[in-house]
């Protein structure tokens, strides 16, 4: 298969879907008011509620999800390209990009309410308490995972170092290019923030910045403690994100995601002429469904957390998102086209990752066992490698093409990282709040409890050495999460007696493989006696079994009156 067909062939699905599904999402199905003001307007605050201009929310929701993207594929990509890309396709255009267009949606509905509240207001308690809490662990998982990978990837790769860090620096450079208005000068900032990223891409190449040496704690004779030089980059990147989500959000999120927005555009569009100029055939098998691994199904469907359904994007879309929302017609732009564009990248980094290799031998080297063992960060790095010699093919040299997508890469995952601790500082917040114990905390205290739990949770990735396995933790957390948010919107649907079929049928078809692979996780664990992902999984099926029981009953009510007051309308007459 003609790597360069594929491409073209989404692209044109994509634009297509956008054109008239996302149309017709917006104006038939949720019906947005496109007029209606925005919480960013009524409230702003200058530190979280600030309005933003539509290119430059885009730029950082595409750069917080691309990281999930990228690694989600390299795992994927396992079973062969055909199964991997017909999820990516049909998840992003069908599923994921109506999830994430009805997430704002039903927040903007209710004046910018958390996911927490749009539960609790269709639910209960009952329905809200637990989807809360299901909530928090995914974002735990995810932040312990983001910080772990960026330490890693950070370790491995010292040449991308200085680049990285030009991203601290980047936003003071490019702030002055952000406002409430279109400053004509953007572009001049941002080319000044591209110019940092090069300089530190060349230094690197000549004076690598690495971490060196091992922790090692020890009570008595006994260690009770062994921690690896990545966790110098690892808290280096907590301590940069707590500075980001405790600054106001356009003073230097807003700057760092967009010109890693940009960043990432550039590398995709490279990725692209590269495989113009050297067209490679898929040397993947069309299907790979070995005695050896898994089946594919459930486990790609947890794999594949980006460019797909993904719990994490209801989170974010009504947490911080829709804080920064100008106008109410960007939302077709910021939840379809975003999750549409994060599927594109999905698709470039499979047809690299599938015709990237001389022969299909070579390919199965890396692809032909399921590595239930290996570290996840090696998933990523055949990524680096990959994009890069695609990248190579333009005239760059390989070496600083390696380097550049790895810092890229550590780029993205850092927003990702960013976007998942301000989203956990908000549930923080909001916990607190309902419980009226605010009198007990000092300023800032939402940030640094968010980072506490995520450094205690990124502290035991550290011990137990991040593997495939921690992925599918996050991935069936991130599953349910969906499927059971997708319920709640099926519920707003049809107590204001619109079609519901939109998310009733992703919400089916999300629960039936989130509960299969948690069933097939539970079995794998006890065999192995992984007892603490066992219990891990446990806790997190019986969460979800308590929050979707009350979604379905409160469904079933709904359904039970209106099949009740047809016959009155019907007598009336």
């Amino acid at each position: 298969m003609n790597t360069l067909l594929l491409l073209a062939i989404v692209l044109f699905v994509f634009v297509m879907g956008y054109r008239y599904y996302a149309k017709f999402l917006a104006l038939a199905v949720f019906r947005i008011n496109k007029d209606a003001s925005t919480p960013a307007l009524r409230r702003a605050d200058e530190h979280d509620l600030v309005a933003t201009e539509r290119w430059i929310l885009f730029s950082n929701i595409i750069a917080g999800f691309g990281i999930l993207s990228v690694l989600g594929v390299a795992v994927g990509v396992i079973w062969g390209w055909i199964p991997a890309f017909l999820w990516v396709v049909a998840g992003s255009l069908v599923a994921g990009g109506t999830f994430a267009l009805a997430s704002l949606w039903s927040s903007l509905r209710r004046s910018g309410d958390s996911l927490a509240g749009i539960v609790y207001d269709q639910t209960g308690i009952w329905g809200a308490f637990p989807m809360y809490l299901l909530g928090v662990i995914v974002l735990l998982c995810l932040c312990a995972l983001m910080s772990v990978l960026l330490g890693q990837l950070l370790q491995a790769h010292p040449e991308a170092t200085w680049s990285f860090l030009c991203l601290v620096i980047a936003p003071f450079v490019l702030r002055r290019g952000f406002g409430t208005q279109a400053n004509p000068t953007l572009l001049i900032w941002l080319n000044a923030g591209i110019v940092l990223f090069i300089a530190g891409i060349l230094l690197g190449q000549w004076l690598p910045l690495s971490a060196t040496g091992i922790w090692r704690f020890h009570l008595g004779s006994v260690e009770i403690l062994n921690l690896s030089n990545e966790l110098i980059w690892a808290t280096v990147a907590l301590v940069l994100a707590y500075k980001s989500i405790k600054a106001p959000v356009n003073l230097v999120a807003q700057p760092r995601g967009a010109f890693m927005g940009v960043l990432l555009i550039l590398l995709v569009l490279l990725v692209v002429i590269g495989l113009i100029l050297t067209p490679s055939p898929l040397v993947a098998p069309d299907f790979q469904l070995d005695d050896d691994l898994p089946s594919v199904f459930p486990l790609l469907f947890l794999a594949i957390t980006g460019g797909a359904i993904s719990g994490v994007y209801a989170l974010i879309m009504t947490g911080p998102v829709v804080r920064q929302i100008k106008q109410q017609k960007d939302v077709p732009m910021l939840g379809y086209g975003s999750m549409l564009t994060v599927g594109v990248l999905g698709v470039v980094v499979l047809l690299v990752l599938c015709a990237g290799f001389t022969t299909q031998e070579e390919w199965l080297s890396f692809y032909s066992v399921w590595p239930d063992q290996a570290s996840l960060y090696a998933w990523l790095d055949i990524a680096v490698v990959k994009l890069a010699r695609f990248v190579a093919v333009v005239g760059i040299p390989y070496s600083l093409a390696v380097a550049a997508v790895a810092a890229v890469f550590a780029g993205l995952t850092l927003i990702m990282l960013e976007y998942a601790l301000r989203t956990l500082a908000y549930a923080v917040e909001e916990f607190v709040e309902d419980f009226e114990l605010t009198t007990l905390f000092s300023p800032h205290y939402r940030e640094r409890l968010a980072v506490g739990f995520v450094a205690i949770a990124a502290l035991w990735l550290f011990q137990a050495d991040l593997e495939l396995k921690h992925w599918l933790v996050f991935g069936v957390a991130n599953q349910l999460f969906a499927g059971i948010f997708l319920m709640v919107l099926t519920l707003i649907l049809l107590r204001i007696a619109r079609n519901a079929l939109f998310s009733f049928v992703p919400a089916l078809f999300s629960l039936v493989f989130a509960i299969w692979g948690l069933i097939w996780l539970l079995i794998d664990w006890w065999q192995k006696q992984e007892w603490l992902l066992f219990l891990l999984a446990c806790l997190i099926g019986v969460i979800a079994i308590i929050s979707l029981t009350a979604c379905v009953s409160a469904i079933l009510k709904v359904r039970q009156q209106q099949a009740s007051a047809i016959p009155l309308a019907r007598a009336s007459r």
